[in-house]
């Protein structure tokens, strides 16, 4: 009797559970980061208590509309304390002016970087 019960119950379950079909395969996600690809480049001054980075990220605006946000969450991200942040667009280029403590030196600006551009590779070079 138990059995049957149990049966019975697994026969309903089966019956009343709505079959889906699967859903599409995504885009392949090489595809999309090409697309929302941008290109960076580095400059840096080293003072006595703070480093001072100029960015530019080109065709920035095409894939970010506030002005270099995701960079300045990752550089949060990396611990990075930010002052002086400054961000402006000229096209869809964008200017990003910053400062951070001795603590965040160029390699953690550049791992942020990479991050934040979906993987471009960039170099943060020493302003003279």
């Amino acid at each position: 009797m138990l059995c049957s019960t149990i049966f019975s119950a697994a026969a309903f379950l089966l019956a009343s559970t709505p079959f889906v079909a699967a859903a599409p395969a995504a885009a392949p996600l090489g595809a999309e980061l090409q697309e929302r690809s941008v290109g960076v480049s580095c400059v840096y001054y080293q003072y006595p208590v703070d480093y001072v980075y100029r960015i530019w990220v080109y065709n920035d605006k095409s894939v970010d509309t506030s002005c270099g946000q995701g960079f300045l969450d990752n550089f949060h991200g990396r611990g990075c304390t930010v002052t002086g942040w400054t961000c402006n667009y000229n096209g869809p280029d964008a200017y990003l002016q910053f400062q951070t403590d001795l603590f965040c030196g160029p390699d953690d600006i550049q791992a942020a970087i990479q991050a934040a551009s979906y993987g471009t590779i960039t170099t943060c070079n020493y302003g003279t």
